[in-house]
């Protein structure tokens, strides 16, 4: 049995249009316009690079962030579309128009977000970012004459820092392989903290809800029920911690759970700090957590 949480994003594979700047373009343009987009879409999940490419003008030029930066003309296209779906990006999920301006009677620039997604050797692939088009009339269609796309920059690597401060458990959730998601021996709605200092030190406790009250009034005198509750019900270790790229490396000096002594045991994390509270995921067998307010350093406590 593994603890988990995953959410699983949904590919929406469709083309969203939101025109906010169009004065000058009437509707027939707009529409062929996002005919071209639909296209290009089409085209990409068919994974067809001809069909993209064909979508551009003969001296169509595409520029993008790698390390030959400028592609130049049918050929030099294909062979980049071909090799984005060799690496496994193999969806363009959906497209914005966010710009739509005139650059004369037979030309325009458009603008907006990009959304692609696949499957890569490592695991699922996204990219997102913004592209700039110039569009020309080229016998009668729209089609691209230019093509700048610039990916959104990696995230900020979580560091240590972010880490420091007292968390509070949210939930904690258990799952055999290929199984289905449930709650495990802590119940539902389990207390539990887990604190981080700046000196690599940390402690955690998950305690269940619903811990029987010893009938003796006495810790040392519970029946065998009320024993099995405490111990199948909390879970407690310290010991020193360090952050290795997207993973917590967890050294174990002591547990009430004897096995784990002097034991080295490694979690995924991820922060998400888009609504507060502040949210850190632990993926393995421990508990998804947030701050019960900001994270600060232990020190100012």
């Amino acid at each position: 049995m593994r603890y988990s949480w995953n959410f699983v994003p949904i590919a929406a594979f469709s083309l969203t249009t939101s025109i906010a700047c169009a004065q000058g373009v009437d509707q027939n343009t707009r529409q062929q316009i996002e005919q071209l987009i639909a296209t290009y879409h089409d085209d990409w999940n068919k994974q067809d690079a001809a069909g993209i490419a064909s979508l551009y003008t003969r001296d169509g030029v595409l520029v993008t962030s790698d390390v030959k930066a400028v592609k130049n003309g049918p050929q030099e296209i294909i062979e980049h579309y071909q090799n984005l779906f060799k690496r496994g990006i193999t969806h363009h999920d959906s497209a914005t128009v966010d710009q739509l301006l005139p650059l004369g009677n037979n030309a325009l620039m458009s603008g907006g977000q990009y959304h692609l997604s696949g499957q890569g050797p490592n695991g699922p692939i996204k990219g997102d970012g913004y592209y700039t088009a110039v569009d020309v009339l080229d016998g009668g269609t729209w089609k691209i004459r230019m093509l700048t796309a610039v990916p959104n920059p990696p995230p900020t690597p979580i560091a240590t820092k972010d880490l420091i401060g007292t968390w509070s458990l949210v939930s904690l959730t258990s799952q055999e392989p290929n199984g289905p998601i449930m709650t495990n021996d802590f119940g539902p709605q389990p207390q539990g903290r887990l604190d981080f200092d700046a000196s690599g030190n940390y402690s955690l406790m998950v305690i269940a809800n619903d811990l029987p009250k010893f009938a003796s009034n006495n810790r040392v005198n519970g029946t065998a029920s009320e024993n099995e509750a405490v111990v199948k019900g909390s879970i407690s270790h310290f010991g020193h911690y360090s952050v290795n790229g997207g993973d917590i490396d967890f050294k174990i000096e002591y547990s009430t759970f004897h096995n784990w002594n002097t034991s080295e045991q490694q979690r995924h994390f991820t922060i998400t700090a888009t609504n507060y509270p502040i949210t850190l995921y632990l993926q393995g067998a421990k508990p998804q957590l947030h701050s019960s307010g900001s994270i600060c350093n232990s020190s100012t406590r």
